[in-house]
């Protein structure tokens, strides 16, 4: 298991990397090109396969599959395919590990929940 990093030593990781870590969270934050890479989880797609499922233009998926394989989550291991690289689904894997463990899923969890139940309160009240 990795050691924990002290703050002054993450900070330094932050500072050493800043480029590279900005351009990976520059890459993921665009829903399309989070959605191309949630469906290459399952494995190599073509082109088609993810213009069908992105619901995109041919050009507005070229580009999106472009700033992927520039930030190194994707490569495209035959003509017309793309697929995640290591680095992508480890990426990938971190963002869920991380987002199951933060405070602001559980919040988000507690606020549908209240919602819902006052939903279905406004409906009984006005409708049951």
């Amino acid at each position: 298991m990795e050691e924990r990093k002290t703050i002054y030593e993450l900070i330094n990781a932050f500072e050493v990397s800043f480029d590279e870590i900005l351009m990976l969270l520059k890459a993921i934050s665009n829903s399309k090109r989070l959605t191309i890479l949630i469906s290459l989880l399952t494995g190599q797609k073509s082109f088609a396969d993810l213009k069908e499922y992105t619901k995109l233009q041919k050009t507005a998926l070229s580009n999106h599959l472009t700033r992927l394989i520039n930030s190194s989550l994707i490569f495209r291991p035959d003509y017309n395919k793309y697929q995640l690289t290591s680095d992508g689904e480890l990426f990938l894997r971190a963002l869920e590990a991380t987002f199951k463990k933060s405070e602001i899923r559980e919040k988000i969890q507690t606020e549908g929940l209240q919602r819902r139940q006052f939903s279905e309160t406004f409906i009984k009240s006005f409708f049951g």
